[in-house]
């Protein structure tokens, strides 16, 4: 496969913590409380000291900046293990029109979530698949992270109503959630006002919750979160979040971008970020070429511009959608864009679920079909082997 300038060449020495208590899964200096409220974009993280954290002298990781790095486990468990990047199927008897954005990513014993599509997505499918497939073994999710503040993003966090209650959505579930990160954007919709008060009551149990804005601006606020020691998530400056997104005249412009990095290969994940977002990711961030990348806004021709695919020049792309949806995404002119960059394009719609196994020099892709949740159920076969989407009838008729 193609190799690629890595984007942060710096490794983060492995810290002990004197003083410390052990939080869902993951080490904390013991001076911080989780004093974040779910409805400010600012929290008190001003008791934290830098002097908490001891580097060890024995590393063989070079030092780089304290207070904004966070491993999610103490260490490597496994240092050649996989990393797993699975796409959620975003269709079934009850969803079938929207888009949405649904995947996690698996690492030893280290489970992040990035958004959880619309409600009956987060009830019917996200839900059930990681209870049913046990792939959660200690029950902590380690990092939940909610781009932006959509329904098609935000709805499975909160998840459908039973009888009144939402508890069947990823903040309703009887997973612990370590840190929950979400853009910080105040939203009017009742959707979002249940989210907070969802979230809320997770921050009262122990969560962390930290904003978009607070890694970027915040010393003792992690930007970078370690799965292990060449594993690791950084969050991208767009600086939009600046001034309560003044700048922001389209909610997707909100988006938290993150860059996945697993050994040598590198994995761009930018929710719906429009032109305005991608151009800021390219002007604040040393980004370069990478692995693989999520079609930015569902493959939007508002998104995906020429000068972010020159750059980053990808391998591989899954366009993150359904087949039949309002806004008739993806469009035909974004894939035949990809095609400039590569043959290897796949959609859900296409494969159902999507599995991403990565070696940390190779990347390979599994299909896992539709499956036949008991609430919504499968509105269609899978396929055995990859399907690329310009080989589909979909790409034959699309416009």
């Amino acid at each position: 496969m193609k190799r690629k300038t890595l984007i942060f060449t710096c490794l983060v020495s492995l810290v002990t913590f004197t003083s410390c208590t052990f939080h869902f899964g993951f080490f904390f200096p013991s001076s911080q409380t989780s004093t974040s409220s779910a409805t400010s974009s600012s929290s008190d993280t001003s008791s934290i000291n830098s002097t908490d954290l001891v580097p060890d002298e024995d590393s063989p990781f070079s030092t780089i900046k304290v207070g904004k790095n966070i491993y999610l486990q103490g260490s490597d468990s496994d240092p050649d293990q996989e990393l797993e990047i699975y796409f959620f199927q975003l269709e079934n008897q009850r969803s079938q029109k929207s888009c949405g954005d649904a995947f996690f990513i698996d690492y030893g014993d280290v489970e992040v979530i990035i958004d959880c599509g619309v409600q009956r997505i987060g009830s019917d499918v996200v839900v059930p698949y990681l209870q049913k497939n046990n792939i959660i073994e200690d029950n902590i999710i380690e990092l939940a992270i909610n781009t932006h503040t959509d329904e098609d993003h935000i709805g499975g966090f909160v998840g459908n109503s039973n009888n009144g209650t939402y508890d069947l959505g990823l903040l309703g579930c009887s997973y612990d959630i370590s840190i929950v990160l979400d853009s910080g954007y105040q939203a009017t919709t009742q959707l979002y006002k249940r989210y907070l008060e969802l979230l809320q009551e997770r921050i009262n149990k122990g969560t962390t919750h930290y904003t978009y804005s607070m890694t970027m601006t915040s010393e003792n606020v992690p930007s970078r979160f370690y799965l292990g020691s060449d594993t690791y998530i950084d969050i991208l400056d767009t600086k939009l979040y600046e001034n309560d997104f003044e700048e922001v005249t389209d909610l997707n412009d909100s988006s938290i971008p993150v860059l996945l990095t697993h050994g040598e290969n590198t994995f761009l994940l930018m929710g719906d970020c429009e032109k305005k977002a991608e151009s800021r990711v390219l002007q604040y961030n040393e980004l370069g070429k990478v692995d693989f990348f999520k079609a930015n806004h569902h493959g939007s021709p508002t998104s995906n511009t020429e000068e972010l695919l020159n750059v980053i020049d990808p391998e591989y792309i899954v366009i993150d959608s359904t087949a039949e949806n309002q806004y008739n995404l993806p469009k035909k002119e974004i894939v035949d864009r990809f095609l400039k960059y590569t043959e290897n394009i796949y959609a859900p719609f296409i494969n159902g679920g999507i599995h991403i196994y990565s070696d940390k020099t190779n990347i390979r892709f599994v299909p896992d079909g539709f499956i036949d949740y008991p609430n919504g159920g499968a509105i269609k076969e899978g396929t055995e082997v990859m399907i690329p989407l310009q080989k589909t009838s979909w790409y034959e008729t699309a416009v």
